[in-house]
């Protein structure tokens, strides 16, 4: 017992408890308050029943559980805060999925739960949910991933042992941030529910219960065949750590079942079968559960890649299935490599047409040039890489990936559709990492591989991605910045850099406010980032360092007064907007009249009141489409939502080609 001292021990007294969650055999589990300064938030209780405390085997279960949550440090696992002895209780962390921004009132923790309610949305709503299951299965699979990286199985899997969320953006006060993160990411899932979980050893007890009743989105509806019928590898307790993943893995395909079945209560229901023996002899046929019709369409669109990996987990086979790092390949739609299988992918090869024609955002390698420039980015990349450049093609953005090892790690650069004038998004082991670039393709690539090979911690002038700070004329841009706003605080100005991308971000008291103003690598190319009070406030900046720093120090200095109205006489204290000025009238008149052409109604204009961008909004064929321009369109390119879901950004090198790609992109899915 003396390994549960590497775990903080609670006091019992200091949980509140607020309300019952669940019960079983085991113990039950409460929603509770706690009064420990370092947990703010509301925490899970899982309290074992006295009965069951009083066995031997159930509290070294108890204590394996707790340290098994210990050891796990990853996103897509639960978060473990400590323990109270007596009575014996894990306390973790409090997820939950608030429907609010989805104009719903109702909230959820697991994904059975989840599931349930998104099967009773009304048919005219269904699609606003279509985006998540793909990313929930993302989520998911990182997690197994994880725990199979570990020599961990976690032998329960089933969506009412997975948590999922929304926190990072459901009570967000600002709804233009909220919709950018719940864009990037609208949802977080979680495994929990540890106590069936197999480390190094393996336990045989319990393996499977042919007799047992209970099959709702249970156990024995998620058990893989060679479990369930007892091959004679489990009858000998022959069963290894490779083949307990391959157990996990089908209990993975079950749950992708579940995802693109959201109304069915558990695997095997369609086919009339809800008793042990039924999905026995189901599986001795060899045979899959059945699909819901109703669903047919978006598991051959939107579900496809949810229901292919469904098949390739659920084979009979065992040595068939594919591993959980394999599987997160197959799903993640933007990872940079092909997964080398039979499955369909939402990502293409590139040999399969760099210049194809088709509707959309000119690519920036669709070209001779284009053709020239990625043979010369796969040359460096190759130079640096520990494994062959893999290359392949998003099949409905288009965009172009790069994929390869390098010191260990994976590492993924994915190229925006006008590279190099937006920058690389560069990511490793599947999580983002840094923007990267530069003015040219050859800076870029330098920048690139500077970052990839660039070891952490090294100081500002190091071997590091090209900053815009860098060198004598970027040192003496940085004292230029750091004077201007020296004359607008109130207190010391200070500078940080962050130690992975070397960004650096000034802090500064003005008005009784904190700000932050964080720089990108390429400022003044790009705009800086402003929060106010530790919540983003505002983008900020100019077509050259100074009247970048006049803008910031506007944002700053008037953030509490009015913007003037748009094309008014007074004087702004923004950044000039593209609508301005008579050719800037012309070219407002030319994007609305060509938009109303394509509308099944009238076109519909808005101006941020803080920013002064503008927003027109259209219905065609039974959507709502939202395109807002950046206030230097179309140098920059306007985003567009299709029913306030999945954002893009398209443009063109001027207002023609911008608004010919944007009616192309929302007529090309009529």
């Amino acid at each position: 017992m003396g390994e549960e001292l590497e775990i903080k021990i609670w006091d019992y007294r200091k949980l509140k408890i607020r309300k019952t969650l669940g019960r079983g055999s085991f113990g039950t589990v409460y929603l509770a308050n706690c009064v420990e300064p370092d947990v703010t938030n509301h925490v899970v209780m899982k309290v074992m029943h006295n009965s069951v405390a009083m066995r031997d085997d159930s509290r070294r279960l108890f204590i394996k559980e707790a340290l098994l949550l210990k050891s796990l440090n990853h996103e897509n696992i639960v978060r473990i805060y400590g323990i109270c002895i007596n009575p014996f209780t894990i306390i973790m962390e409090y997820v939950v999925f608030d429907f609010e921004p989805f104009q719903r009132n109702r909230k959820v923790s697991t994904l059975d739960e989840f599931l349930s309610e998104i099967a009773r949305v009304p048919q005219s709503e269904e699609h606003r949910f279509d985006h998540l299951i793909p990313k929930i299965a993302v989520d998911i699979t990182r997690g197994v991933a994880h725990l199979h990286g570990h020599e961990i199985v976690h032998r329960d899997l089933k969506p009412i042992n997975i948590l999922i969320s929304n926190q990072h953006y459901s009570n967000l006060q600002d709804r233009r941030q909220l919709k950018r993160i719940q864009a990037e990411r609208p949802i977080v899932c979680k495994l929990a529910d540890f106590g069936e979980s197999r480390s190094q050893w393996l336990q045989t007890n319990g393996l499977s219960d042919p007799n047992a009743s209970q099959v709702f989105r249970g156990t024995i509806a998620f058990m893989a065949p060679e479990i369930l019928l007892r091959e004679p590898m489990v009858q000998r307790n022959k069963l290894t750590m490779d083949d307990l993943k391959k157990v996990d893995i089908w209990a993975l395909g079950m749950v992708f079942y579940c995802l693109i079945n959201p109304a069915d209560s558990y695997p095997y229901e369609r086919d009339g079968f809800n008793q042990p023996l039924d999905i026995m002899n189901f599986q001795k046929q060899r045979k899959r559960p059945s699909c819901d019709p109703k669903y047919e369409n978006k598991q051959s669109s939107a579900w496809k890649h949810v229901k292919d990996v469904f098949h390739a987990c659920t084979n009979h086979d065992p040595l068939r299935r594919p591993k959980a790092t394999q599987i997160y390949a197959m799903l993640d739609a933007s990872a940079a490599s092909v997964a080398h299988s039979s499955l369909t992918t939402n990502v293409v090869p590139l040999k399969q047409g760099l210049s194809s024609a088709s509707q959309g955002t000119f690519q920036w390698y669709a070209s001779t040039q284009g053709e020239s420039d990625v043979q010369y980015i796969l040359r460096k990349l190759n130079a640096i890489a520990d494994s062959v450049v893999d290359m392949s093609r998003n099949k409905d953005s288009r965009d172009l990936c790069m994929s390869f090892q390098c010191n260990g790690k994976q590492w993924q650069v994915r190229f925006p559709s006008n590279f190099p004038a937006s920058n690389a998004s560069l990511h490793v082991d599947g999580v983002f990492y840094a923007m990267v670039g530069g003015n040219a393709i050859n800076t870029s690539v330098r920048a690139l591989i500077s970052t990839v090979i660039q070891p952490k911690g090294t100081l500002i002038h190091g071997g590091a991605a090209q900053q815009w700070y860098a060198g004598d004329q970027g040192e003496a841009a940085l004292r230029y910045v750091s004077q201007e706003l020296r004359n607008i605080t109130d207190s010391e100005l200070r500078i940080s850099r962050e130690k992975d991308t070397h960004d650096v971000t000034l802090t500064l008291e003005c008005k009784g406010q904190h700000w932050e103003i964080r720089f990108p690598s390429n400022f003044p190319k790009s705009n800086a980032s402003l929060f106010k009070g530790g919540d983003f406030y505002a983008m900020a900046g100019g077509d050259q360092l100074e009247t970048a720093v006049r803008e910031i120090i506007n944002r700053i200095k008037f953030f509490d007064q009015p913007f003037p109205e748009m094309c008014g006489n007074s004087t702004s204290v923004t950044t000039e907007q593209w609508y301005t000025g008579e050719s800037g009238e012309a070219a407002l008149r030319y994007v609305f009249d060509a938009l109303r052409k394509i509308a099944d109604g009238e076109v519909k204009m808005r101006r941020s009141t803080d920013t002064r961008d503008i927003t027109l909004s259209l219905r065609r064929r039974g959507r709502e489409c939202t395109i807002t321009f950046p206030y230097n369109f179309p140098k920059s390119n306007a985003s567009v939502s299709t029913n306030r879901e999945d954002y893009i950004m398209i443009g063109g090198n001027n207002v023609e080609n911008a608004v010919s790609a944007l009616i192309n992109h929302i007529t090309s899915v009529d």
